[in-house]
């Protein structure tokens, strides 16, 4: 059974990921501003929001297919709270050994 694509959404997520991949460059950057406005850190600024607005939509469009997926049951939660539960064991089991 093929699947249909939603190329739209998908172009969406893209550019979503390019701008948190652009606010992450723009925010860690070790470029040296003079005090007050520049150009350059308005154009860095920029780069953050765009960032934060990609980071927002992509939580939008993950819990929109998320709740559209037609396998969403109680069997899934069980096994995702399993694997949260062996996981937690798990680190706090290495934190009494390191600590």
């Amino acid at each position: 059974m093929k699947k249909e694509r939603n190329t739209n959404i998908e172009i969406l997520r893209l550019i979503c990921m390019l701008l948190i991949v652009a606010s992450h460059f723009g925010s860690h950057t070790s470029w040296n501003f003079h005090p007050g406005f520049g150009w350059n850190k308005f154009y860095v600024q920029l780069l953050v929001i765009g960032g934060h607005l990609g980071v927002d939509i992509f939580v939008i469009i993950t819990g929109y297919f998320t709740i559209m997926s037609k396998y969403t049951g109680f069997k899934k939660v069980i096994s995702l709270w399993k694997q949260v539960l062996y996981s937690s064991w798990v680190l706090f089991m290495i934190a009494i050994v390191i600590k």
